[in-house]
């Protein structure tokens, strides 16, 4: 039943950041895309980060895997970025795969934080959705599961990675270079969702420099600045305030850039960090002088994760990897066991004590086939 589950998709490994952002999909047209994939295969979830877009199927066959067309139709896309750029697994290292995302093993940041609630809110959708039945569940259930046990049970848990935390880093460390003698003294933070928050939070905990929140519903824009001692404007109000920060962090969902390079003033230098996926700023501002400009990729946490950290990890997802192949193995097994039951239920005179025990016995090896 192993063979059921297929993976395709594009992480940090697999392909660059320019190709990423082509497949990075707002929320709003996820559920049509479920509703695709779940026409076409059965069940489906998809993981839509900054850091990778992952579709993970349970499907009788492996022709939606395997065929590079259908999944650039699906996604629109060109059948060539497909072909080229989404990385295909099925079976067994399908499943390790969704397991070792969730633990952050996968990520590029080695046990990040944030891709643990990017699982559970991908796998919330998919319910919601009803796109995800009981194989992909299942699944994601071990996943989850897995990620909690990384985080409590090993040494990788303890290092705490996030993106938010290294662009706060940078941010704070733009300001202080700057010695409070700039005539730029404040850090912009572009967006409201989990990522903007998590960066203003580090930020705060970094730094008492004025916070300049921006967003286009001021609902949202006042309730984020309020938590952290910032200020609330409106999307209108960037060009003006671009004139008053040394550093922005964008970190909104978009479409197209929200930061263009005209927008970007000429005098002193400015640090122009990019956490969006698609990115939020213009490349062309990067060639502005006195501007730097980070993006996802470019972003490095200099601290080693100890090797023993990782392996401990490991380990870990190879146990709950056994584990889901043993429920996979029982399920596979009910109608089997169904069929003796019904077997024994119909017997002329009823199950004799012979029968009963050959019947325990059955399904006692059926389990220790299960098991196996």
């Amino acid at each position: 039943m192993i063979d059921r589950l297929h993976y395709f998709g594009a992480t940090h490994r697999t392909a660059a950041i320019a190709v990423r952002e082509k497949l990075a999909r707002g929320p709003e047209r996820l559920p049509r895309i479920l509703a695709a994939l779940r026409g076409a295969a059965g069940e489906a979830l998809v993981l839509n980060t900054c850091g990778r877009f992952e579709v993970y199927l349970a499907a009788p066959d492996a022709a939606l895997v395997n065929n590079p067309a259908a999944r650039a139709a699906i996604l629109n896309l060109p059948e060539a970025t497909a072909r080229l750029h989404l990385q295909t697994l099925s079976g067994r290292e399908a499943v390790r795969h969704a397991l070792r995302v969730a633990a952050g093993l996968d990520s590029r940041l080695l046990g990040e934080d944030q891709i643990l609630a990017q699982v559970r809110s991908a796998f919330s959708l998919a319910r919601r959705e009803k796109a995800c039945g009981p194989l992909l569940s299942a699944l994601f259930q071990a996943a989850i599961h897995t990620g909690r046990r990384v985080r409590s049970e090993t040494r990788l848990g303890h290092y705490s990675r996030s993106y938010a935390a290294l662009a706060a880093v940078a941010a704070v460390d733009r300001l202080e270079r700057l010695d409070g003698s700039s005539a730029f003294p404040d850090v912009i933070v572009l967006g409201t969702g989990i990522l903007a928050r998590d960066v203003s939070e580090e930020i705060r905990r970094r730094s008492n420099a004025g916070l300049l929140v921006v967003g286009r519903h001021m609902d949202r824009v006042r309730a984020l600045a309020a938590s952290f001692r910032g200020e609330p404007h409106r999307l209108n109000e960037l060009p003006a305030l671009l004139r008053r920060a040394g550093v922005l962090v964008a970190c909104a969902t978009t479409e197209a850039p929200l930061v263009t390079r005209n927008m970007i003033p000429t005098s002193g230098g400015r640090l122009l960090i990019d956490l969006g996926m698609p990115r939020n700023i213009e490349q062309a501002a990067g060639e502005l002088p006195g501007v730097t400009l980070i993006h996802l990729d470019m972003l490095r946490d200099g601290s080693a994760v100890e090797r023993e950290a990782i392996e401990e990890a490991e380990q870990l997802v190879a146990e709950e990897l056994t584990r889901y192949q043993r429920w996979l193995a029982g399920r596979a097994l009910a109608p089997r066991i169904v069929h003796i039951l019904d077997h024994a239920e119909t017997a002329p005179g009823g199950a004799s004590p012979e029968l009963r025990r050959a019947l325990h016995n059955r399904i006692m090896r059926l389990k220790e086939e299960a098991a196996a």
